[in-house]
């Protein structure tokens, strides 16, 4: 559930700040029910395979994208910052969690079901 509220935020907001206006999240809402139900009926998830390649390139993409501007922000005022630390020790064990939460799915349930007895 906190997935499908977290993709319905992040698309309002997108769409909020592009366009210039408040729209209602309950209308992001109908499309993203209308476009998982589907998906949700998908039995061979083997069928996926192709998207979830062009998933890994887009990451791949926004990844470098994103270490690009960091590091010429970073060169164009000569360091981090004087307020800026790279490890928190107070906060680290959330950070791990996150972590964990974003990283699930798909790398942890194919190898689970492969080792089923009836997959």
């Amino acid at each position: 559930m906190s997935h499908i509220i977290f993709i319905i935020k992040s698309v309002k907001s997108t769409f909020d700040v592009a366009l210039g206006i408040e729209s209602n999240p309950w209308l992001y809402a109908g499309v993203l029910i209308c476009v998982l139900t589907p998906l949700a009926w998908v039995r061979n998830i083997a069928t996926f395979s192709f998207t979830f390649m062009i998933g890994n390139i887009i990451i791949l993409i926004t990844f470098f994208v994103v270490c690009t501007f960091c590091f010429t922000v970073i060169a164009e005022q000569d360091g981090l910052g004087p307020d800026l630390h790279v490890f928190n020790p107070d906060n680290w064990l959330l950070t791990a969690g996150f972590f964990v939460y974003c990283f699930e799915g798909i790398g942890i349930v194919m190898p689970i079901m492969q080792t089923c007895d009836s997959p």
